[in-house]
């Protein structure tokens, strides 16, 4: 039997979290929801969940980006959790001294990471 998977991702026109199907039209990433709308969304924030996980979802602040939004490797992501930070906001108030004890970011990482935070207006505070 074919299993059908939830998605949840977050939405490019105002940063909301959605659930549903993940298809990809034309090179761009769009979720499916139940009711039919079709909602274009970051490819890196695309995340698989269980039917058990879509609660824990329901209860995701709207207002809060997750790391996986920085498109950086899993181990990056999980290096930078390891500090205590959960979402894209958290990081406003890190220097180059927080940047600097995070495994696996460089220069050239901590470019892309001012870049990503500054998509979603999110000061970015250390120096390239």
């Amino acid at each position: 039997m074919a299993m059908i998977t939830k998605y949840h991702a977050i939405a490019l026109d105002r940063g909301r979290t959605v659930t549903g199907y993940a298809v990809r039209i034309d090179g761009q990433y769009y979720i499916y929801q139940e009711d039919g709308k079709r909602i274009l969304v970051e490819v890196t924030s695309i995340v698989p969940i269980s039917d058990d996980q879509e609660e824990q979802w329901e209860g995701y602040p709207k207002d809060k980006h997750p790391l996986c939004c920085l498109g950086l490797s899993e181990y990056i992501i999980n290096n930078i959790g390891f500090s205590g930070v959960k979402y894209l906001e958290e990081l406003e108030s890190w220097t180059d001294t927080d940047y600097d004890r995070v495994r696996g970011i460089g220069p050239a990482k901590k470019r892309q990471i001012k870049e990503v935070l500054e998509k979603y207006h999110i000061k970015f505070n250390g120096t390239i």
